[in-house]
């Protein structure tokens, strides 16, 4: 998983808690210049989008049809203003084909369950993690 690696989802997901499914790209905090940050996060998110237009979510993952689609941008560190300003990617031919996008902490994609500890499968090993 990589920013520079835009033509890969890294994880597909239907997300427990927004019944969503989250397509996440993840940014392992290796790029240290900000606004290569920005751009590489952008570019991807272009991809995912185009991923979902075409159909070939859908068509790769049929229980996901019907159901609402996101970016998840999960930061390993904090995220940069701009891309905490990010909502979601346009198609540049049609803006009426879009994707949103958030953009969040690691540790903020899911919370914690009540009480505010992880379980212990959670405390071992993060679960959305492709090894």
């Amino acid at each position: 998983m990589s920013l520079h690696d835009e033509q890969t989802i890294d994880i597909i997901l239907q997300n427990p808690q927004t019944g969503t499914v989250d397509l996440i790209l993840y940014d392992d905090g290796a790029i240290t210049d900000e606004l290569k940050r920005y751009n590489l996060v952008i570019d991807k998110a272009t991809a995912y989008l185009s991923f979902v237009a075409s159909g070939q979510l859908v068509e790769q993952h049929p229980d996901s049809a019907g159901k609402p689609v996101r970016c998840c941008v999960v930061c390993r560190r904090p995220p940069n203003e701009a891309m905490v300003r990010l909502e979601g990617v346009k198609d540049r031919n049609d803006a009426n084909i879009h994707l949103d996008v958030i953009v969040v902490n690691e540790s903020d994609y899911l919370p914690k369950p009540p009480g505010g500890k992880p379980s212990e499968r959670e405390s071992k090993r993060l679960w959305w993690k492709v090894w």
